[in-house]
Formats: structure tokens, sequence, C-alpha cells
């Protein structure tokens, strides 16, 4: 599952909602998030599409995390 969202934190906005889970019952769009955790720090790839058809692909490069306890 990934969200993207466009435009402000409040207020209206752009939402796509990719959901590709096995345990989830409404599938939306098609695609790959994967989470390679280091600890310390982590790389989130992903290279999906939305169920309108939009194409996102990139790398979130976590330079260090915070974890609950």
């Amino acid at each position: 599952m990934i969200l993207f969202r466009f435009g402000p934190l409040i207020g209206k906005n752009t939402e796509y909602n990719i959901e590709t889970r096995p345990a989830e019952a409404k599938k939306k769009g098609s695609g790959s998030v994967t989470v390679d955790d280091k600890g310390a720090t982590a790389k989130v790839s992903f290279n999906v599409t939305s169920g309108e058809g939009y194409k996102f692909e990139g790398t979130i490069d976590c330079k260090s995390i915070i974890r609950g306890s």
C-alpha cells in the first residue's frame, strides 16, 4: 500500500491510493512497494500504477528512523 497526496495539507487536494496487499479485500491499482529496513536507516522503493492509470516510480532514502516503543 502506498498513498500519494498532492496539494495543501489542509483543504482540497488530490490523492492516489494504491492498495495491492493480499489480505485487503478492496484492491486499487497495481505494482509493488519494497522496504529495505536496515534498523537505523531504510529505503522504500516503489513502482506502481494507480487505478486511474497514473504511474509512480521512485525511491525514498530514509537517513534516520524514529521507532515507537
